[in-house]
């Protein structure tokens, strides 16, 4: 069995001990009798809110998974170190894991840094990673919004936050926590800087586009006609239409209507800011794609709403869509129907049309075409 010789641990390996008393001595070799005497009256009369306090109540705001050894999971680091020292001159040392999960905690009363807007606000790098003592936590992370309990080594010097025990929650906070970015973490795909949620907060920041939006404001009009709806001003606050997707999104809405009559249609996304800053190319931004959700969503409805777009497609190689109720994308936040008309087609939503193409000529779905003026 490996073991580790305690001649080999260095001083402050399990303490962070230090001279606690080097600035209020009247030894002349670290100050004066006066500068003694300040500190004295000052540490008598000085405010110390924090005085007698060990533990600090914060609130989970990120995490990730960790699996290498470090000073603050001081298990760990000395269990790489008997393994690394046993190992041969000439031996390749060998990664050993170590999971477990760095929590960001934010201690509203502690932190001098901004707090997070989302749960992958860049600012959380500088936050400080805490590691739970709370058993059962090495392979099932505790959730994003949960209030929790921090205890320091060093409480004067915030030396080596621990969780220590769980207090309540998880509370929902926006772009933080929820019910859905807890399953997505738990499922070991949280949303990366850039993601989804990270453009979600991106587009909150920009400022609405101020120009004319002729066709949005056409394709508006024809909404309110059919009783669908938009969603804020999702069409246009990052620009116009452009007029192919313009028409052709009239025509599909007009077409369900028809078809559909009890099925509602909310626009969801056009030419929108959230687009704009996603970190890949996307027909939105360039105002040739429209998201629409519709409700009731029943499997029934979907399918009906599918054969709709195929007919399209069908119709016109160059009008596309992707059904994302079933195959969503990776910036989806939601399910929705996406559809585009770009000229040439390209290759988005290519293998739909193809598909399209055989129901037509098969003679299962009926083709469909839009005048673009």
């Amino acid at each position: 069995m490996s073991e580790i010789k305690l001649s080999d641990l260095p001083f402050g390996s399990l303490n962070n001990l230090q001279d606690g008393n080097s600035g209020d001595s009247g030894d002349r070799r670290r100050t004066n009798p006066t500068t003694a005497l300040r500190l004295a009256v000052e540490s008598a009369y000085s405010k110390d809110t924090l005085n007698n306090i060990t533990e600090f109540n914060g609130v989970i705001v990120s995490y990730r998974p960790v699996a290498y050894a470090s000073y603050k999971n001081r298990t760990a680091m000395f269990e790489q170190f008997v393994y690394s020292t046993t190992q041969g001159e000439d031996e390749e040392v060998d990664k050993k894991d170590y999971p477990t999960y760095a929590y960001k905690v934010y201690i509203p009363e502690l932190e001098p840094r901004p707090a997070p807007k989302a749960f992958n606000d860049p600012v959380l790098v500088t936050y400080p990673d805490v590691y739970s003592d709370v058993e059962g936590t090495d392979n099932l992370p505790l959730d994003l919004g949960l209030l929790v309990s921090v205890k320091y080594e060093d409480a004067d010097n915030l030396f080596n936050p621990r969780i220590v025990r769980k207090i309540g929650g998880p509370i929902q906070i926006q772009n933080i926590s929820s019910a859905e970015l807890n399953e997505s973490f738990r499922k070991g795909l949280p949303k990366t800087v850039g993601g989804t949620s990270g453009a979600q907060s991106r587009a909150a920041n920009l400022p609405d586009f101020e120009g004319e939006t002729p066709n949005a404001e056409k394709l508006r009009k024809v909404l309110r006609e059919l009783g669908y709806k938009e969603k804020g001003n999702e069409i246009s606050n990052g620009g116009d239409l452009e007029s192919g997707i313009l028409y052709y999104g009239i025509d599909v809405f007009r077409k369900i209507r028809e078809t559909y009559p009890n099925i509602k249609v909310t626009v969801t996304g056009g030419n929108d800011k959230y687009h704009k800053v996603l970190n890949y190319e996307s027909r939105h931004k360039s105002g040739k794609a429209l998201d629409f959700t519709i409700s009731p969503s029943t499997e029934s409805g979907i399918l009906g709403i599918v054969r709709i777009l195929q007919g399209y497609s069908a119709g016109d190689s160059n009008f596309r869509f992707l059904n994302e109720y079933d195959d969503p994308t990776r910036a989806a936040t939601g399910d929705h129907f996406h559809m585009s008309f770009r000229a040439p087609g390209g290759s988005e939503g290519s293998a739909n049309q193809k598909e399209a193409s055989r129901l037509a000529a098969a003679g299962t779905i009926e083709k469909f075409t839009a005048e673009i003026l």
